[in-house]
């Protein structure tokens, strides 16, 4: 039932992986430069893929666990700050092009490739990120349904996660620390 290599081998492997890299880029042989940027243009981010998956896996497993642990709590709370109004950016309906130009040299991942026209309905996006203190204020309004993006967390478990101290921040008033990846954006 065990199928992950031990702590120890993880450790053994990525430090085998470091000197063979530092090795590498202290002098990379010039012929094969491109072809070395290319792919590690291309290896850096996925391999920091790999770290936000690994993060995301443990804290969902401890989100699971109805002890409710914390994946840190060694962390002092940032100092509160005061954040202006909630702002909104209106755009409206219209078809927009989506996705990476092929004629852009810059790196993307073949997901994001294929340049597109696509329909969007006309929406309202927030002028900053949330605070901790408003989407509190949101989960114990307790309309999961809304329709704000980012913001469908259905059933009470949620609700009651929304709620812990840890997750509020150093005010839990509407100041405070934002979330950085939830941004309010409402269809109109």
């Amino acid at each position: 039932m065990i199928s992950r290599p031990t702590v120890d081998d993880v450790y053994r492997y990525r430090a085998h992986i470091d000197r063979a890299m530092e090795e590498l880029l202290i002098d990379p042989p010039q012929e094969y430069l491109p072809e070395i940027l290319h792919r590690l243009e291309l290896g850096l981010p996925h391999e920091q893929q790999h770290q936000e998956l690994l993060f995301m896996d443990i804290k969902h497993i401890l989100a699971q666990n109805p002890l409710c642990p914390a994946y840190r709590d060694d962390l002092s709370p940032p100092p509160a700050h005061e954040v202006g109004e909630l702002g909104w950016h209106a755009y409206p309906a219209g078809v927009r092009h989506i996705g990476h130009d092929e004629t852009d040299k810059s790196f993307a991942y073949d997901n994001e490739m294929g340049r597109h026209r696509q329909f969007v309905e006309a929406f309202q996006i927030a002028d900053r990120p949330v605070t901790n203190g408003e989407f509190l204020r949101f989960m114990e309004a307790g309309d999961t349904t809304s329709p704000i993006i980012g913001f469908r967390m259905a059933g009470p478990r949620s609700r009651r996660k929304a709620g812990r101290r840890r997750f509020t921040g150093s005010s839990g008033t509407g100041s405070g620390t934002t979330i950085p990846w939830v941004v309010w954006c409402q269809w109109i």
